[in-house]
C-alpha cells in the first residue's frame, strides 16, 4: 500500500489530494518501523494545498519519524506546542521512551483533563433520550490490532504516571468516585505493570 501511494504521489496526483496520498504513505511507513521512508513521503507530498488539520498530522508524523531515526530533540521540538489530544499522546510517548518522567507526567495529565472533558460532555449528550436508545447495551469484544494495542499501551502509561504520581487518583466503582489509598494504588501499580509488560514491552 505504502508502495502504490509513494508512486500515486510522484506520478498521478496533485494539491490536496497529493498531500493526503503522502500523509497516509507516510503513516503507512512509521506502521512498518520505516521512519526514513516516512520522512521521504512527507517531502515527496509536499503542497500549500492541505488544509489545517492535515498540515497538524503531518507535523506529528514528521516528528514521529525524526524521533525513530535517533533525531529525538527535532522530534520533540515540532510538537511542544500540539495540545491536541494526538499531540499529548505523542508527547507523552516521546517523553516516556526517553525515560524523561516530569515531562511525561505533564503530558499525561493534560491529556487526561482532555479526556475527561470529551467525557463529560459525552455523558451529557448521552443523558437526552432517543427513539433508538437502548435500556441496555452489550460489551463487543475488542480486537487485538496494532492499533487497539497501541491505545491500550497508551492508557496504560497515563494509568501508571498518575498512579505514581502524588496527586490522590479516583476511580469509578458502581457509578461513585472513591479514592484509591495506598493499599489500593500498590495493587492497581502491580496490575497495570503486569499488563504494560505483558502487552507493550515488546512494542
Amino acid at each position: 500500500a505504502g508502495d502504490l501511494l509513494e508512486r500515486q504521489v510522484k506520478t498521478r496526483l496533485s494539491g490536496v489530494d497529493k498531500v493526503a496520498a503522502g500523509t497516509r504513505a507516510a503513516a503507512i511507513r512509521l506502521l512498518d518501523d520505516k521512519p526514513d521512508l516516512a520522512l521521504a513521503a512527507l517531502k515527496a507530498s509536499e503542497d500549500p494545498a492541505g488544509s489545517p488539520d492535515l498540515v497538524a498530522e503531518r507535523k506529528r508524523l514528521q516528528a514521529r519519524a525524526l524521533f525513530d531515526t535517533g533525531e529525538t530533540l527535532q522530534g520533540i521540538a515540532l510538537v511542544r506546542d500540539d495540545t491536541s489530544r494526538e499531540g499529548l499522546w505523542l508527547k507523552s510517548d516521546m517523553f516516556w521512551k526517553l525515560k524523561e518522567w516530569p515531562s511525561a507526567a505533564e503530558a499525561l495529565g493534560q491529556l487526561i483533563e482532555a479526556e475527561q472533558a470529551k467525557r463529560a460532555a459525552a455523558t451529557a449528550a448521552a443523558t437526552v433520550p432517543t427513539a433508538e436508545s437502548s435500556p441496555e447495551t452489550t460489551a463487543q469484544p475488542v480486537a487485538d490490532t496494532p492499533e487497539n494495542r497501541s491505545n491500550l499501551c497508551k492508557s496504560l502509561q497515563a494509568n501508571l504516571a498518575a498512579l505514581n504520581g502524588s496527586a490522590p487518583v479516583v476511580m469509578q466503582k458502581g457509578g461513585k468516585s472513591t479514592a484509591l489509598d495506598d493499599s489500593q494504588r500498590k495493587q492497581q501499580i502491580a496490575a497495570d505493570t503486569a499488563q504494560y509488560n505483558q502487552y507493550c514491552q515488546a512494542s
